[in-house]
């Protein structure tokens, strides 16, 4: 099993107590065996930060790993960014559905690169945290891969009251 959590990015990378608290929580009320989440080391290196996913999982003796690819990864699978789809999509001046298409090749490349990683520490049940426009897609492909997957949230939000 595979649950999935939909986030905004930010809360993977700034401080969120509350954030922190549920990824926790969660994972210890469902014996979470292994987490993974949508992110790479070269943005959090830029950064000079760790995940709160990360942290949380260190915290826990979880098994963690970082799925995204990094750009030596992205090049050498042939895998574009949004901003370099875009660019293209502009150069080349691509039809709406042209760009539908050129997007959602390279958001399945990076989603399938997840796949290969996060089955490098899977311990089941797994806890996988990613944005919240990949839900749909990477769920279908992890059940395609023979993974069982569960949307927990589709957008999860700290209580405005807590957040700071």
């Amino acid at each position: 099993m595979v649950y999935l959590l939909g986030v905004y990015h930010n809360f993977q990378t700034e401080p969120c107590a509350e954030f922190s608290e549920y990824i926790r929580n969660f994972c210890i009320q469902n014996s979470i065996g292994s987490i993974a989440e949508e992110m790479n080391r070269d943005g959090l290196n830029s950064l000079d930060i760790s995940s709160t996913v990360s942290v949380v999982a260190h915290e826990l003796g979880s098994p963690h790993r970082y799925c995204d690819p990094c750009a030596e990864e992205r090049k050498a699978k042939d895998i574009l960014g949004v901003n370099d789809v875009d660019f293209i999509i502009w150069r080349d001046e691509l039809s709406d559905d042209e760009a539908d298409e050129l997007h959602r090749i390279h958001k399945n490349k990076r989603e399938i690169c997840w796949i290969e990683k996060l089955q490098t520490i899977y311990v089941d049940p797994m806890l996988f945290v990613c944005g919240i426009a990949h839900l749909s897609t990477f769920s279908k492909l992890l059940n395609k891969a023979g993974f069982e997957a569960q949307i927990l949230d589709k957008r999860w939000m700290p209580n405005r009251s807590n957040y700071s």
